[in-house]
């Protein structure tokens, strides 16, 4: 369980960075409010209260794999469970039980990616270390950083791209 309590303590940090990141963003937000700014913030207006659930799940889940490669020495099957769950209340959220199957098929590899992470890390330590098995852990690294993020922008362009504003927004544009 104290792998919880850090992935806690890692989120809250997170959290932290992020609303002061936001703060110092919009912090002339007067003087901008028909620019960039405000389109980037325009995406979470309207939704409703699944959608944005999804979101938090989709967000929650990239950094639980982003602190799981991290801390990649104590992977178990609690992780694949922790990530099953995520797939399946982002994909009641998200109102779209047909993609249950591939967010299972990506969940099951993303595991698959921190347990061989996990492996090569202990040979690492356990035997010895040797360059090719350091530039693999690297490249796994990369693959599932880059995979996670690859769903996570997927998810989250197929969830906001359902809602009534962002539509209308592209209409508007398309108009003009």
């Amino acid at each position: 369980m104290s792998i919880f309590f850090h992935f806690i303590l890692f989120f809250v940090i997170f959290i932290i960075v992020l609303e002061l990141f936001f703060h110092k963003l919009l912090k002339n937000k007067d003087k901008d409010i028909k620019g960039k700014k405000l389109n980037v913030f325009g995406i979470l207006m309207e939704l409703d209260d699944l959608t944005i659930l999804a979101l938090a799940v989709l967000i929650v889940r990239f950094l639980f794999l982003i602190f799981s490669l991290i801390d990649s020495n104590n992977v178990s099957e609690v992780h694949l469970l922790v990530l099953t769950i995520f797939a399946v209340v982002y994909t009641i959220a998200s109102r779209n039980i047909k993609n249950l199957f591939i967010e299972g098929i990506s969940t099951v590899a993303m595991y698959f990616g921190l347990v061989c992470t996990r492996l090569l890390y202990g040979y690492m330590i356990d035997v010895r270390v040797e360059w090719y098995v350091v530039l693999g852990v690297v490249l796994l690294f990369l693959f599932i950083l880059f995979y996670s993020l690859f769903f996570l922008l997927r998810n989250i362009n197929e969830v906001v791209g359902k809602s009534n504003y962002v539509r209308r927004v592209r209409n508007e544009e398309k108009d003009s």
